[in-house]
């Protein structure tokens, strides 16, 4: 009998575990869902006050540009909450950068002695003889966040003119050279069309294939707009005076759109800019949407050298770092 009593007594006690233990592992399932729930719900609503932030920046750009005042707009311009959020706090942090001015790849060439720096056509930008680039440097002259953003040399690589021809340009190296002129100039002047001239050089050496900007101190003073702008020109190897003290480009041919160059451009602040893929210059807007306890980032860029056409508008990047979870 005590031994029938000791067995029924051990059975209740493992059931009491095995019960117990389905009540825990039920409650803890249940917990888990309800968290990745409720995870799921505030990164949908990241997500979209992230989404409302890129509708504000547009807006703040598309108006700061018709005013000539989208200088103003660099850095990060703080929170912003999103009301009538159903009982969940929703914001946005809107900021406003410069993507890496560098674009091309540069080649290191050594030839006995003597190492020459060159870019690679394959991985260049094109530009037309006779074409404005105009790059605005403003926020890596004055208004960068981080001292260590601020732009110290800024190297333009460059090829002779080639003829745009099918299938493959066909290059005017023998007869031509490229003489490209570079200009730093100052636009925050309130009237449109007016800016002063900063810094200038036009390349009138046949045998270079670089020019470098200088001149950064000026544009790092306050209220200061500096733009780099760099025209390709095509100038005639037979007919440039010997002496080049005047500095013009003589025997310069009628050009046309059916010319064209290979350029690569080679920024430095603190470390040598990684080259990026877009038009140097281009204007990235950063929203980081909240909610609860998710953050969503989302990325738009605009090629301010387009009369700000929109990159990859539908294609946004989402960064989510450790909240990511749930979708």
């Amino acid at each position: 009998m005590k031994k029938f009593k000791s067995s029924a007594l051990l059975v209740a006690l493992a059931l009491g575990v095995v019960v117990s233990g389905l009540v825990i592992g039920a409650s803890v399932a249940m917990s888990q869902f309800s968290k990745m729930s409720a995870q799921s719900r505030d990164g949908k609503l990241a997500y979209r006050a992230a989404l409302s932030g890129i509708d504000d920046g547009l807006l703040r750009y598309k108006y700061a540009k018709a005013d000539n005042t989208a200088q103003d707009l660099f850095g990060d311009l703080g929170k912003t909450l999103i009301p009538n959020s159903g009982g969940t706090e929703m914001s946005y942090r809107l900021g406003f950068k410069t993507d890496s001015l560098s674009v091309g790849e540069i080649a290191s060439i050594t030839s006995g002695a003597s190492t020459q720096l060159l870019l690679d056509p394959t991985k260049a930008r094109t530009a037309n003889i006779d074409d404005t680039i105009d790059i605005d440097l403003t926020y890596f002259t004055s208004k960068a966040k981080d001292p260590s953003e601020l732009l110290t040399d800024l190297k333009i690589y460059f090829t002779p003119p080639y003829s745009n021809t099918v299938p493959l340009p066909t290059s005017l190296a023998d007869d031509y050279f490229t003489a490209i002129n570079a200009r730093l100039i100052d636009t925050s002047s309130t009237f449109p069309g007016e800016s002063q001239l900063i810094w200038e050089n036009t390349n009138t050496d046949p045998s270079q294939n670089m020019i470098e900007i200088g001149d950064f101190v000026k544009c790092q003073m306050t209220n200061v707009t500096c733009h780099l702008r760099l025209r390709p020109q095509i100038a005639s190897r037979n007919l440039l005076p010997n002496s080049q003290k005047a500095g013009r480009i003589a025997g310069a041919p009628a050009s046309d759109q059916s010319r064209l160059i290979f350029y690569a451009i080679e920024a430095t602040t603190n470390k040598k800019l990684e080259p990026t893929q877009n038009a140097p210059g281009t204007l990235i807007i950063s929203s980081v949407g909240s909610a609860g306890g998710a953050k969503r980032k989302i990325e738009a860029k605009i090629d301010v050298s387009s009369n700000g056409s929109y990159l990859g508008l539908f294609d946004y990047g989402i960064y989510c770092g450790s909240e990511c979870s749930g979708l």
